[in-house]
Formats: structure tokens, sequence, C-alpha cells
């Protein structure tokens, strides 16, 4: 798998602005560098080349995905019309689903439809839990987790960490419940070479202004991999690079700004 891309730091050379109006009717802005958008439109305009798509999940099959109207992430190219799998769950289940087989246990963030339905099927123990009640089988802090040391053999946890104010205890606990051997697999929007955030940005619309949406506390960098890798993981990142174009392009495997896995172990 590729390693981390080799791009100047983001303070360091000219950006770009990507304004869209949110659910608020309100105007968000992130800045991108140009480098970085320029490599992620490369790659989402060659896996373009050929269009026909087919849903990983559940094998729907058109002429191209839908667009995801959601003015946080936009994208033309993006949801499956009948099981509703987005570009980074589609990645994740083509990068992953030949290694994961007869999980013992399994510990879901935030489930997502399309990538519950997976883990269930492979998993003889099956958590999901949610900070917000009734959106999960279980009510948890990722920061503070009820769960026994070592007690789940995988976990996901995708566009997550990017609401959690304190990331870090959260990959603590991330470590600290996976089991000796066990995956742990984090995906989170990447925005730029290193993470920017600001513990005095708490308003709605300073949050916006400074990390595109209400409810994010950081807009993550790279350097996501030395924070997992400081928490005592071993890190790989995978991304639809990886991969030949044309399943890219096929499966929808690839977005702007949530394109990467990081495999931790």
């Amino acid at each position: 798998m590729n390693g981390q891309p080799a791009l100047p730091d983001t303070l360091a050379i000219p950006t770009i602005v990507l304004y869209a109006v949110s659910h608020r009717s309100q105007v968000r802005a992130v800045n991108v560098t140009i480098v970085d958008f320029v490599r992620r439109r490369l790659v989402y305009a060659l896996s373009d080349l050929g269009k026909g798509r087919e849903c990983l999940f559940c094998g729907w099959k058109g002429s191209e995905f839908r667009p995801r109207l959601n003015p946080r992430k936009p994208s033309a190219d993006s949801y499956c019309p009948k099981c509703g799998s987005l570009e980074r769950h589609r990645l994740g289940y083509f990068a992953l689903r030949s290694k994961l087989k007869d999980l013992q246990s399994t510990l879901h963030f935030a489930p997502e439809k399309p990538i519950e339905k997976w883990l269930r099927s492979i998993s003889r123990r099956y958590v999901s839990c949610d900070l917000e009640p009734g959106l999960a089988m279980e009510v948890e802090d990722i920061t503070k987790l009820s769960y026994s040391d070592e007690s789940f053999e995988f976990i996901w946890c995708s566009n997550v960490l990017e609401h959690v104010p304190d990331d870090r205890a959260a990959f603590s606990e991330l470590r600290r419940v996976l089991t000796k051997g066990g995956t742990c697999v984090v995906a989170v929007p990447i925005w730029r070479r290193k993470t920017y955030e600001d513990p005095t940005v708490t308003t709605p619309e300073s949050r916006i202004e400074k990390f595109g949406q209400i409810d994010h506390v950081r807009l993550y960098g790279f350097d996501i991999e030395d924070r997992l890798k400081a928490a005592g993981f071993n890190v790989e990142m995978i991304t639809a690079r990886d991969f030949d174009p044309r399943d890219v392009g096929r499966y929808g495997l690839n977005h702007l700004t949530t394109g990467e896995l990081f495999v931790c172990t």
C-alpha cells in the first residue's frame, strides 16, 4: 500500500477555499491546499473514465451513483440508490473483505447500515455504539468506554473522531479495548497535511468558519497517523490510489475528502 503522500505543509503554500451552504442555511469555508486538491481531483477524474457503476454491498448497477446533496461533503457520483452506501463504505469493504472473516467480536461506532450488515454477517458477536441514545445498540463515550480491556477483535470507527474534543483519549481507549492481534479501522475526513485544531473555537459560527461544520472540532491532516502510533498502534494507510482506477471508478471508491482508511493493529 502507498505511504503518506509527500505534501508540503498546508500553511506554507497557497490555499483555495471551498464553499457550501449548510443544512442550517449557513456558509462554510474550508481551506484546502492546491496540491492536495489537484491530486485528489486527478484520482477522482481517472476513476470516472468508462462510467458504469456497481455497488459492492447490494449489487445495484447503473451508469453512475447518485449525487450526494449533503453540502458538508458534496459529491456528484456518491451514494447507492438501493442501499445508501457511500464511497468510504465501499472502499473499506473492497480493501478488507478478503481479510475479515469469522470475527469473534466486533465493535462498530456510529453504525452505518451497509457496514453494519457486512460486519454482522462475519462476526459472532457484534456491538454498535453511539454517544447519542437511539442510534445504536449501546450508548458509549469513545473517550471513556465501559468495555473491559481487550474486548473486541475488530473495531470500525469511521467519521467519528473529528467530533471528539479529546481524540487522544479516544485513541487510547480504542487501543485498550482491542484484543492482541486485533484490527481497528479508523477513517476521518482529511483536508491537509497537518491537523488544525483550536480549543477556543467553540461557537457554531466559528466552527463553521474554521472547521467547516458546526459539530467538528478540528480539520485532520495525514499526521493523524502519528497520533494513532502515539497511542500504541501500528498503522497502515489504505487509499483509493492503491487500487486499479477502473475498480475505483466501477465501485465508486474515491471521495475528495474521505479517501483514506487507517488500519491499526
